[in-house]
């Protein structure tokens, strides 16, 4: 049994946590917080943004945390905070270097070891690669909140991926003519990059990602980068620093061909793994191959399946519309909680009659003078076709074919509505991520969402998989959408007080049998 005793551990919601929060800069100041004084933790895990943020509020009476109360500082006075394990006062720097390590962990009954600080999980049974919370952020703000008197005092801190902070901080001068990754400059030991022709200053926009993130310290998974479809020539502004250089490129970054029957650029999702810290630009149909498309074989990727918590419904079950494990699992398709609340809402139609519409791309080429026009693979009716393709088939658990949630009218396939877009290029690589791209995104990211509130579970994050079924009869329409494999998009672990709940955020773009669905209505 581990040691009730330790102030590393805390009951949340009768479970017992590893629980550690330090609060440390490079100037020594160190304090780690008590989890009984620790009021509220919030941490936000988006996909649409690599950042992992949120906040601390804490008890801090008489301004304990900053104060120095007594003079040899052992703050012996009787008014320690709850929310300190150490009596030393902490002084802030307030310059982008005051860090916060988190780490949360569930403790089974069965520990083996009683030592929380050990570099392994005190644990057989859950593996810390998917249950263990560990971060290291930066405080980027702080609020002294409103309350009734001195002795009530809390303060709330602001914080975000330390790495992030590190990438907004420093200004680079970084262009593919000089990298070590460029081609040309590999192939010929007497490259001169003023020599250079444009076509050989250029590098693959992943690789342009990869260089300038590896030449600053940060480590990428070679597993999850893809390198791109297209190159490009890129010279850093004398202004931009790490993240703005990163996000220039990521832009009109397309993926590499998948190869096959699903030939095709596809758009990536640039994130950070929270266990390895290592940064991923992983095309997107590369995340959908870890779902699972047979009934009784989820894949890696679909880590729990949900039931609804209800009483109506008559006759058997049905048959699950996600796939699920015969067998208990802590890995994948892991059962822990019935749904008792949840929001969930179609696609709007604004959205589908504004932004699910054939985009033709307008390009300009500089040098030939000349303009062009590209429907063809921004067409409503082969971004249709592409899903079921990329994302569906042989991807996710569906009932005779697949059944992508994308709805079309003769206004939409005779192009009576129609979104033209500009390119920022004449190139490929921008028509592509301006038409294809904005358009796969769309159909993806803009469909039908749902929103979760359970009690917490550290195995949830972004980018993966929930299955959702009824116990109940659910052959019905309605049910064809709701249940299903969705792809979680957003994650907040709250810890309040005692008590610890999830709210999980996810889409879905494909039903699980035919809708029936006119496509030739006006």
């Amino acid at each position: 049994m581990p040691n009730d005793n330790n102030p590393n551990y805390k009951i949340i919601n009768n479970q017992q946590y590893f629980f550690k929060i330090r609060l440390w800069n490079t100037d020594g100041d160190e304090m780690i917080m008590n989890p009984e004084g620790v009021l509220q933790l919030v941490i936000e895990d988006d996909l649409h943004f690599w950042v992992t943020k949120g906040f601390l509020v804490y008890e801090n009476p008489f301004e304990i945390l900053e104060r120095k109360m007594a003079p040899d500082d052992t703050g012996n006075d009787g008014t320690q905070s709850r929310a300190m394990k150490k009596s030393s006062h902490y002084n802030f720097r307030n310059d982008g270097r005051d860090f916060l390590d988190v780490t949360i962990r569930p403790i089974l009954e069965d520990s083996t070891t009683n030592e929380p600080e050990a570099n392994t999980l005190p644990i057989t049974d859950l593996d810390p690669e998917l249950w263990e919370l560990k971060y290291t952020f930066v405080v980027y703000d702080k609020e002294d909140l409103e309350v009734q008197n001195i002795t009530q005092k809390v303060k709330k801190l602001y914080f975000w991926d330390s790495q992030y902070q590190e990438m907004l901080d420093k200004k680079i001068q970084w262009s593919s003519a000089t990298s070590d990754r460029n081609a040309a400059k590999r192939a010929d030991t007497n490259y001169d990059p003023s020599l250079a022709t444009d076509a050989e200053r250029e590098m693959f926009t992943g690789d342009v990602v990869r260089d300038i993130l590896e030449t600053n310290g940060f480590e990428v998974d070679d597993e999850r980068f893809d390198i791109g479809s297209s190159s490009v020539f890129y010279t850093s502004f004398h202004d931009q620093n790490i993240w703005e250089s990163i996000d220039y490129n990521l832009d009109d970054h397309m993926s590499k061909s998948s190869g096959g029957v699903t030939d095709t650029v596809d758009i990536s999702l640039f994130k950070k793994d929270r266990y390895t810290n290592k940064f991923e630009l992983e095309p997107l149909h590369k995340i959908f191959e870890k779902a699972g498309s047979v009934s009784d074989h989820p894949k890696e990727y679909q880590i729990e399946h949900f039931f609804f918590d209800e009483t109506v419904g008559l006759g058997t079950p049905s048959v699950n519309k996600a796939p699920m494990l015969d067998s208990a699992s802590t890995t994948t398709d892991v059962k822990m909680t019935k749904i008792k609340k949840y929001q969930y809402v179609d696609m709007s139609s604004i959205d589908s009659t504004n932004r699910l519409v054939t985009m033709p791309v307008h390009a300009y080429d500089n040098k030939n003078k000349t303009f062009s026009i590209n429907i063809e693979e921004s067409n409503i009716e082969y971004i249709q076709s592409l899903i079921s393709k990329v994302y569906i088939e042989n991807k996710l658990l569906s009932n005779n074919g697949s059944h992508p949630l994308l709805s079309l009218n003769k206004d939409k396939t005779e192009n009576q509505t129609i979104s033209p877009v500009g390119a920022h290029g004449a190139n490929k690589r921008s028509i592509y991520s301006a038409g294809l791209g904005q358009l796969l995104y769309n159909s993806i990211f803009l469909n039908n969402c749902i929103v979760i509130n359970a009690d917490g579970a550290t195995i949830r994050r972004t980018g993966r998989f929930i299955g959702l079924d009824r116990l109940s009869f659910s052959d019905s329409k309605f049910d064809y959408k709701l249940c299903g494999q969705w792809l979680t998009t957003k994650v907040s672990h709250n810890f309040f007080h005692n008590m610890y709940t999830n709210e999980v955020t996810g889409v879905k773009m494909h039903s699980y049998d035919t809708l029936n669905v006119d496509d030739t209505v006006a």
